[in-house]
């Protein structure tokens, strides 16, 4: 007390001794029930499991997930190609078509297209392979022989292209375009009875074609009495 007092008088604040404090009220709980509570405050127990796990690596897949465009198919990338042919941008149609036959060789549309390109471009040589391809993922298509056996008419190579004609007309005897092809194969080859009478086999098969090839005989006639040419 007399610290208290000496405190007082000179102004400065000094802690109350042990004595003089007040003890403070203790909380309770007072039961709903109107029993008589415990005289303590019980709080509800937290487990760390229960707040919601946090991955840096999921978060970060799915922000690159988000990111990411989207891959588009080969079926859309052939619809694209299209588009690009008819706007004449054949480079970027013809890599948008590779890709469509390596990933779906069961679009056959694909290697057609891209063989029309590759022939009006005058790339044989990858239209060669590309009816490899395609005569490879559909061996019953007549397209595939036809075009490969014209590529290597183009490419000079007459005497195979005669071969893929052989082997094709097993599966379509009665090939028009196959006809026409080995017919101008072996008039290049100066062999012009067979070229005459493949022509002469169109003509069998389809009237229509007469036009096309009327006078190809009369034109050759004097190559095909003379026994230097014959062959």
């Amino acid at each position: 007390m007399i610290t208290e007092r000496i405190a007082e008088r000179n102004g400065s604040p000094t802690w109350p001794s042990q004595s003089s404090r007040k003890r403070a009220p203790s909380l309770a709980v007072v039961p709903e029930d109107g029993g008589s509570g415990s005289g303590k405050i019980e709080l509800p127990k937290i487990s760390l499991n229960s707040f919601p796990t946090f991955s840096s690596d999921s978060f970060h897949k799915k922000k690159v997930l988000k990111l990411r465009p989207k891959t588009p198919t080969p079926v859309e990338q052939f619809e694209k190609a299209k588009e690009l042919i008819s706007d004449s941008s054949y480079e970027e149609a013809i890599i948008l078509l590779e890709d469509v036959v390596r990933k779906l060789p069961t679009l056959r549309e694909a290697f057609i297209k891209l063989i029309e390109i590759y022939s009006e471009k005058g790339k044989w040589k990858r239209c060669r392979i590309v009816s490899q391809e395609l005569i490879r993922s559909h061996p019953d298509y007549l397209y595939g022989y036809s075009s490969l056996a014209w590529s290597l008419n183009k490419l000079k190579r007459h005497r195979e292209s005669i071969e893929i004609c052989n082997e094709a007309f097993e599966k379509f005897p009665d090939s028009k375009s196959l006809y026409s092809v080995r017919g101008h194969a072996y008039y290049d080859l100066q062999f012009y009875k067979q070229a005459v009478s493949d022509f002469h086999k169109i003509i069998e098969l389809d009237r229509r074609e007469t036009l096309k090839f009327a006078g190809v005989e009369d034109g050759l006639k004097p190559w095909m009495h003379n026994p230097w040419r014959i062959r």
